[in-house]
């Protein structure tokens, strides 16, 4: 009697231990990993939740609603349905750029990453990678030169998310 109680409670420990591991947890039991990331004044909220789907069904040619979602505002549920932008793992290696002017969020990502796009109008997304970005370097000074002020400016301006973050 008390070696079975001794291993349902192991088999129970083990379960719970995979759970609440980062890795295991997700990939076994359906969760997600949320961030929020809040402006200095906590005026607005934007939350990036990494979801992996689970290991049961993990059939590479069904859409099975994984990804990286990023919502402009705080979520609290498990996936949402409206209001958001999904971004596959593959996109989501570059750095997310966002700034706030008023009640517009602007969001700046790449453009081969974005698998569902159900932003509502007060979200204006740029997809468009601009070529110094893209390149590094050019042959033409002043365009390189042009480039680099607007892509510094754009830096100066937006707060970014950094890719080991969606990772």
């Amino acid at each position: 009697m008390k070696k079975s109680i001794t291993a349902g409670l192991l088999i129970i420990v083990c379960i719970g231990c995979i759970y609440n591991n980062d890795v295991l947890g997700l990939l076994c039991f359906d969760k997600t990993k949320k961030e929020y990331y809040n402006t200095p004044n906590e005026e607005h909220c934007l939350t990036v939740i990494r979801y992996t789907g689970n290991v049961w069904k993990n059939n590479p040619l069904d859409d099975d609603r994984r990804g990286i979602y990023i919502m402009p505002y705080k979520f609290c549920g498990h996936l949402p349905d409206t209001n958001y932008i999904r971004l596959n793992y593959v996109g989501a290696i570059e750095n997310l750029y966002y700034k706030w002017q008023g009640d517009t969020l602007y969001l700046r990502t790449m453009d081969y990453g974005v698998k569902d796009d159900k932003l509502s109008s007060t979200v204006v997304l740029d997809r468009k990678m601009m070529d110094y970005e893209r390149w590094g370097r050019y042959y033409d000074t002043i365009q390189v030169m042009e480039q680099y002020l607007r892509w510094k400016r754009m830096k100066a301006e937006y707060s970014v998310i950094k890719s080991s973050g969606f990772n």
